[in-house]
């Protein structure tokens, strides 16, 4: 794999909802920078905010670790990922 962040576009979508939306991770995103560039999109908006909320995410029904990269998952672009509640 290149040192060269590279973008990766995927289809996101927030466990429950109808609406997708395309967001675009950089390869050194953490996966918990990457679920709050999909959260920003829905929490307070299409979703309550809980307090003290935890979020986990997965990759076309394979669930993602917290401790990597987006560059180091198995995420690819245009695939479709889910965030959801952890609590």
């Amino acid at each position: 794999m290149s040192d060269e962040v590279q973008m990766i576009p995927v289809n996101a979508w927030f466990k429950g909802d109808h609406i997708t939306h395309l967001v675009v991770f950089e390869s050194t995103d953490t996966i918990p920078q990457a679920i709050e560039k999909v959260t920003d999109l829905m929490i307070g908006k299409r979703f309550f905010k809980r307090e003290g909320a935890e979020y986990k995410m997965s990759y076309e029904g394979t669930p993602i670790p917290n401790d990597i990269t987006v560059g180091e998952s198995i995420i690819q672009p245009l695939g479709e990922v889910t965030v959801e509640y952890a609590n």
